[in-house]
C-alpha cells in the first residue's frame, strides 16, 4: 500500500524504473521484515 501510494501502482515492471529514496527502502524493508518475522516461524504447521 505504501509503495502504490507513493508511485500510483503496482504493475513490477513500472516499479523496477521507479527510483525510490533510501528512506522509503527502509520503510519497505522493515515491512517485509516484519511480515516475514510472523509469518516464518509458523511454516511447520500449515502442512
Amino acid at each position: 500500500m505504501y509503495i502504490y501510494s507513493i508511485s500510483g501502482t503496482t504493475d513490477y515492471p513500472t516499479l523496477m524504473e521507479y527510483t525510490l529514496t533510501s528512506e522509503v527502502q527502509k520503510i519497505v524493508f522493515l515491512g517485509f521484515l516484519a511480515s516475514l518475522a510472523v509469518k516464518i516461524p509458523t511454516y511447520p504447521f500449515h502442512i
